[in-house]
Formats: structure tokens, C-alpha cells, sequence
């Protein structure tokens, strides 16, 4: 039976939330953090996207609707374009372009037919993606269409040459692969006695997000991170921060654990 996707997002509101808060204490970094599970029941947070929030998802949205309004005023108005998070339906033609795995919650509903027919297209960031959605939601090829992540470019630069220094930066999220990043770090350094001449810039948080209580699992991380030979830990920077440091750096370090759909963080760093 196909899921009604309006009684869907009508009943999507987020209830108060039964689940205690989780206070740990890492025995090795003597860090204690707890973890408010409630934010995640917060409405601003689940509904829709943040306003604040600034990641690639975010930033590709931004420039789609300020590019889309310069070339031709008004367009917009006759589409209701969604981000991945459907909530609320408009009574106009529906584009839904998705950002995120096909495991993910928030798109399961794809699986029923007649949630499909209330899109006009469902556009993919990937060819991956879409088949990762085909073969794992059934989603049909007809319905989709992919256009690829895309960036502006950094303009042209030279890196630095000074003292025989390498500049390595990582710019994620800490859940993709930071932690296996400082402990090849360490080994490098500690172990290998080599790299010593490499200096790691890291700027990672979920204030990326505008999802700062999620930080507390990882403050140990930071932790870690802050006090390590060789590392600078910046936090979350805006994206024009970033497209600055990177003219800097040599190196992008991005030993990732997570399936990106469309990775721009990567594409950033090969321009």
C-alpha cells in the first residue's frame, strides 16, 4: 500500500522526545560530553533544512535561485523546487532533487508509486546516486534525471614554496573519516618519524549543519586534534574562508568512511 505522503508530512512534526540525554566520559581524554537527543526533535531542525545551515547542499540551493533569478525573474515562482526534505506540497509542478543516499529516512517514501507521481522529476546528483536509488528503492530511470554537483572555481594561484613546508587541510564533517585522519597523523609522525615538515589544517565541526548539539560526540575529536603537533583546528568556516585557505594547502587529506552521493567538498579541492 502506498504511503499518503500528505498524512505523511502532516504527521512528520516532531514529537517530544522520549529518549534521555546521554552523558559519556572518555576514560582516555578525560572528556565528558552528553548528547541532547532532543534538538533532533526540534522543529527548526527537522522540518527543513537550516537557513543557517552552510554546507554544499546549502550553497548549491543558494546559487541555483540567485543564478535562475538573473536570467529569468519570476521562473522560480512557477516550480516549488525541494531539497531531499519533503514536508509541505504546493499546488504547482514539484521538482525534487535529492542530495542524499537512498538508505536515508527521508527518501524511503520514493519507494511507493504513487509518491513518485507527485513530482514532476526527481533530479539526482550523480549517476551512482540514481542507480543506487534504482537498485535499492526500485526507483525507474524514466522518472529521474541527473545534473552533477558543480562549483566555482577557484581562481588561478600559486602555493606557497617557503621553507620546504606542506600545507594538508581536511573540510568536512568529523563523522567522515576525521578521526582515522589524526591517527594516520600520528602514526606518520610519531612512528614513521616522517612528514614532520607537513603542517594539517582542519575545519570540521556540525555548526556546518547549524547542528551544534551533534559536536558533543566528538569533542574528544577536537580535543585530540587541537592539542597534536603539526595540526590547527579551525572549527567551521564560512565556504569564502575555505575557498581562501585552500590556495594555501598542497594537500587535501579526506580518508572518507561515508558514501558521498556527489562530493563537493573534493571537487572544491580538485580546482
Amino acid at each position: 500500500k502506498a504511503v499518503n505522503l500528505d498524512n505523511e508530512i502532516k504527521d512528520a512534526s516532531p514529537k517530544e522526545s522520549t529518549t534521555p540525554n546521554v552523558s559519556i566520559i572518555n576514560p582516555e581524554d578525560d572528556v565528558e560530553f552528553a548528547i541532547d537527543f532532543t534538538e533532533d526533535s526540534n522543529t527548526s531542525k527537522l522540518a527543513t533544512i537550516s537557513k543557517a545551515a552552510i554546507g554544499g547542499t546549502e550553497l548549491m540551493r543558494s546559487w541555483l535561485y540567485e543564478e535562475v533569478a538573473k536570467r529569468e525573474s519570476g521562473l522560480l515562482d512557477e516550480f516549488q523546487i525541494i531539497s531531499t526534505r519533503v514536508r509541505e506540497l504546493e499546488d504547482k509542478p514539484r521538482i525534487l532533487w535529492i542530495h542524499d543516499l537512498a538508505s536515508d529516512p527521508e527518501v524511503q517514501h520514493l519507494k511507493n508509486k504513487e509518491n513518485l507521481e507527485k513530482f514532476e522529476r526527481i533530479v539526482f546528483v550523480s549517476h551512482w546516486q540514481q542507480y543506487q536509488f534504482h537498485a535499492y528503492l526500485g526507483f525507474p530511470y524514466d522518472r529521474g534525471v541527473v545534473i552533477q554537483n558543480a562549483i566555482k572555481p577557484i581562481p588561478p594561484h600559486e602555493k606557497p614554496k617557503d621553507d620546504d613546508k606542506i600545507n594538508v587541510c581536511y573540510f568536512s564533517t568529523p563523522h567522515r573519516g576525521l578521526e582515522v585522519l589524526l591517527d594516520a597523523w600520528d602514526f606518520m609522525r610519531n612512528t614513521l618519524k616522517d612528514g614532520l615538515n607537513a603542517e594539517l589544517n582542519i575545519y570540521s565541526s556540525f555548526k556546518l549543519y547549524d547542528r551544534p548539539h551533534l559536536d558533543e560526540q566528538f569533542r574528544h575529536v577536537y580535543k585530540r586534534a587541537r592539542e597534536m603537533d603539526g595540526v590547527n583546528y579551525h572549527g567551521t568556516v564560512s565556504n569564502d574562508e575555505i575557498r581562501e585557505a585552500l590556495k594555501s594547502q598542497h594537500i587535501m587529506a579526506y580518508p572518507s568512511i561515508y558514501e558521498e552521493t556527489s562530493c563537493i567538498t573534493l571537487i572544491e579541492a580538485c580546482s
